[in-house]
C-alpha cells in the first residue's frame, strides 16, 4: 500500500509544533522558578506532650503557637513550628530534643510544660547555645527566663500562694508533691518573704485543719492526694501549681472545698483572651513566648515589657477555672 505523502506532512507538522510547545513550556517554567524568591525557614521548637492524658495540653499549646506566628510572623520568611511530643516523661523528654536537634532549622525552643522535665533537659540545652524558653517560667522583672532560674520564677508564685492562704485564714502552708525544678525545700523553708510558715512534706499526717496545701507536682498523682487528703480535711485550701493547666486534675478528682490555681499573666492577657479561642493561661504564655521566640530568631528588639503578675483562680466542681 502506498504512503500518503499530504498525510505524512500533516503528522510531521504536528510533532514540530507539539515538541516546540513543550519547549516553550519548559523554558517559561524555568523562567519563571529563576523569578522566584525562597523564603527563609525558621522553626520554633515545641516540646509538649501530644499522646496519653497530656496530649490535650500539648495541642493547645501548638494551637496558640500557631496563633502567635500567624500575628507576628513577618512577610518574607517563613516561620513554622516543629512539635515533638515529649510524652510527659524524661526518657521521652531527652528523645524529643534529640530529634528536635537534627534539624538546623530550629531557632528557638520553647517548652515543656514540666519543671520536672525542664530541669533535666537544662544541660543538653544549655550546650547548644539556643534561646531556650518554658512558658511557665517568668521572672516578673524580666518576663521569661531559663527553667534553671527556679527561684526567680517560682518563689514568687509560691509566696503569693501564702498569701492567699493567709487572707483566708490559714497559719502554715505545706509543700507537697515536691520534684526537681521547683526550688530545693531547704529554700522554700528558710524564704523570709512567706507571710506564714512552710512545711515541706507530703505525709498526711503532718497536717492540721489550718493548714494550706500547695501542690507542685505532676496533677494525676496530686489528684490521689487531694482525693485522700479531702476524707480527712474536707476544707483545707489547696492550690495547685501552673504544672496542672488542663483537666487532668479535674477528671481524676472531685473537687470539693476550696482548689484554686495560680500561674503567670500580664496585663494583656484580659483582652486576649477575649479575642482568642483557647483562653487558658498556659496557652497566653506559649502564645508571648513564640511572639518572643520570633523576634529573637530574627535579631529583633524584643516587644515593649508587660507588667507580669501571679494570678489565683479557684476551679469549680467541674474543672473550670
Amino acid at each position: 500500500m502506498g504512503i500518503n505523502h499530504s498525510q505524512r506532512g500533516r503528522s510531521g507538522n504536528r510533532q514540530r509544533t507539539l515538541g516546540q510547545t513543550v519547549l516553550r513550556v519548559l523554558l517559561l517554567g524555568l523562567i519563571l522558578a529563576s523569578c522566584t524568591s525562597v523564603r527563609p525557614v525558621i522553626k520554633i521548637g515545641l516540646l509538649a506532650p501530644f499522646e496519653g492524658l497530656d496530649r490535650r495540653s500539648g495541642y493547645t499549646a501548638l494551637t496558640a503557637m500557631r496563633q502567635a506566628i500567624a500575628d507576628f510572623a513577618p512577610a518574607g520568611v517563613a516561620i513554622m513550628p516543629l512539635a515533638v511530643d515529649d510524652t510527659a516523661d524524661a526518657a521521652g523528654a531527652q528523645r524529643a530534643v534529640d530529634k528536635m536537634l537534627q534539624d538546623a532549622a530550629v531557632r528557638v525552643v520553647i517548652g515543656p510544660y514540666s519543671p520536672a522535665l525542664a530541669q533535666g533537659l537544662q544541660p543538653v540545652l544549655a550546650a547548644t547555645g539556643l534561646p531556650w524558653l518554658m512558658p511557665l517560667a517568668i521572672d516578673p522583672t524580666q518576663g521569661f527566663v531559663t527553667p534553671d532560674q527556679a527561684g526567680e520564677w517560682s518563689m514568687p508564685l509560691l509566696v503569693a500562694a501564702a498569701e492567699e492562704a493567709q487572707r483566708q485564714g490559714s497559719a502554715r502552708l505545706i509543700l507537697a508533691g515536691w520534684t526537681p525544678g521547683w526550688p530545693q525545700p531547704s529554700a522554700v523553708q528558710t524564704r523570709s518573704a512567706f507571710v506564714v510558715p512552710v512545711l515541706v512534706s507530703d505525709a498526711l499526717s503532718e497536717i492540721q485543719p489550718q493548714d494550706a496545701i500547695v501542690w507542685v507536682g505532676a496533677p494525676a498523682t496530686g489528684a490521689a492526694y487531694f482525693s485522700t487528703l479531702r476524707t480527712q480535711f474536707p476544707n483545707v485550701p489547696f492550690f495547685l501549681g501552673p504544672q496542672a493547666d488542663g483537666p487532668i486534675f479535674s477528671e481524676l478528682a472531685q473537687i470539693t472545698g476550696p482548689v484554686y490555681w495560680f500561674f503567670w499573666l500580664d496585663d494583656s492577657y484580659a483582652q486576649w483572651r477575649i479575642q482568642h479561642t483557647t483562653p487558658a493561661p498556659v496557652a497566653y504564655l506559649t502564645y508571648r513566648a513564640t511572639q518572643q521566640a520570633i523576634a529573637v530568631s530574627l535579631g529583633q528588639p524584643l516587644s515593649p515589657s508587660h507588667t507580669w503578675r501571679v494570678g489565683i483562680a479557684p476551679l469549680t466542681r467541674d474543672g473550670v477555672q
